[in-house]
């Protein structure tokens, strides 16, 4: 398996294609079938990977060509599966952070329609300064002043969702 942390994006890509292809009335090996006449590389695996969502999202032309297979007339709607295809392929930018915070996580917080915390003892990361993370990161025993820099960065970016039209 590859080393790949799935957005909430791209969780939804593969659910939505899944239930298309289920409303279709088609097996994956029956979609692959249909794929396959209509030119292209398919299989039945490659139906279950686009449909996983621990794997990369598909190819644009891929989402196309199921769409068409799964009978989507629906010109907006087809639109909107694109451009969730488009962005189900970005890495989140918590990717760099991978080593200190789950991916899983912060995906999480940054599509939340609301955010409860409980920390009696420190203002919550999401409220902190870069001053006072800096202190609370350096009492968990980190010292390397760039690994600390570089935790506060992650605490002030977790922070940009206050910053939202519609913050949670």
């Amino acid at each position: 398996m590859i080393s790949y942390s799935p957005t909430l994006r791209r969780r939804r890509l593969a659910t939505l294609l899944h239930r298309l292809r289920e409303e279709a009335g088609l097996t994956a090996e029956e979609a692959a079938t249909e794929l396959r006449n209509m030119g292209g590389r398919w299989s039945k695996s490659k139906i279950s990977r686009i449909e996983d969502p621990r794997y990369p999202a598909p190819s644009p032309r891929d989402v196309r060509d199921m769409l068409e297979v799964y009978g989507m007339p629906d010109e907006r709607r087809r639109d909107a599966f694109f451009q969730l295809t488009a962005d189900a392929a970005q890495q989140g930018w918590w990717t760099a952070y991978k080593d200190v915070l789950s991916g899983s996580y912060i995906d999480f917080e940054a599509e939340a329609s609301s955010i409860r915390t409980f920390e009696p003892l420190v203002i919550p990361g999401l409220l902190q300064t870069p001053a006072y993370a800096a202190e609370i990161i350096k009492a968990g025993l980190v010292r390397d002043p760039a690994e600390i820099e570089r935790r506060v960065g992650l605490r002030m970016n977790r922070q940009k969702i206050l910053d939202r039209t519609r913050p949670p």
